[in-house]
């Protein structure tokens, strides 16, 4: 479970995440969170508060009930699955050496890590046998978004966190890929994900719940029926509204 308990962060005196009626929510172990809102609304900075990539100028972000400002950042990130826009492979490594780059870290032996990226290339529909040895600039985009899916599920960690991990893509390869994720994700334990996007129908699809906000503020969250049905604030409106489905960018 996340959760953020009257979170703030500011940036030059420019809060980019701000206390709004305490700004706390949660994120239930097995849910999907999507974080949306216009480019600067302070999407990626509170994905980033989760794993202590950023810290919190004021509150607290708790991951299953500990609050992350007591946890060993490099600990707290190995259990943590990130997934960014491209993949963000290591080009030098191969797949199978990207996928099981944490494994590796955590002093797992050559077998179990060579069986678990097996295990993982299979399950993003990507061959062992065919793609565990090519290297980034050999794979599609769609092929090394894959493959950033497995790394970080390398772990098995309870919480993933994505940041527009489909945005880069063209429509055809995104629509697979979120259906995908929406497979995986009902796959193994249950997953606390906090996913950010800027596309309304993929917030629609992934996500049980979405957050909407607004220059650096919560300004509603709910089922993606009740935000739609009852939007209480003009960014809301806004974006349920849009007629391109999509608004701003990185956030």
């Amino acid at each position: 479970m996340i959760r953020f308990d009257s979170v703030s962060r500011t940036y030059a005196g420019r809060t980019v995440v701000d206390a709004l009626c305490q700004v706390s929510f949660e994120v239930q172990p097995g849910e999907t969170l999507c974080l949306v809102g216009a480019s600067g609304s302070g999407k990626t900075t509170a994905l980033r508060l989760v794993n202590r990539m950023v810290e919190p100028s004021a509150g607290r972000v708790f991951v299953d009930g500990v609050d992350v400002a007591r946890q060993d950042p490099v600990a707290l990130r190995r259990r943590t699955g990130y997934v960014v826009q491209r993949g963000g492979l290591f080009p030098h490594l191969s797949v199978a050496g990207n996928v099981g780059l944490l494994a590796r870290l955590d002093g797992w032996d050559s077998a179990r890590i060579a069986s678990r990226v097996a295990t993982l290339l299979e399950l993003v529909q990507l061959e062992p046998a065919t793609f565990r040895d090519r290297f980034p600039h050999q794979l599609s985009g769609g092929q090394r978004q894959r493959v950033g899916v497995a790394r970080a599920l390398m772990l098995d960690p309870p919480v993933l966190l994505m940041d527009e991990p489909f945005g880069a893509l063209d429509p055809a390869t995104r629509n697979e890929l979120q259906a995908e994720f929406a497979q995986l994700t009902r796959v193994g334990r249950p997953r606390t994900t906090l996913l950010v996007t800027h596309d309304l129908a993929e917030a629609r699809r992934l996500g049980d719940r979405i957050a909407v906000l607004a220059a650096g503020r919560l300004v509603q969250i709910g089922t993606p029926a009740e935000l739609a049905d009852g939007p209480t604030s003009i960014a809301t409106t806004a974006f349920f509204g849009s007629d391109s489905m999509e608004v701003g960018g990185a956030g």
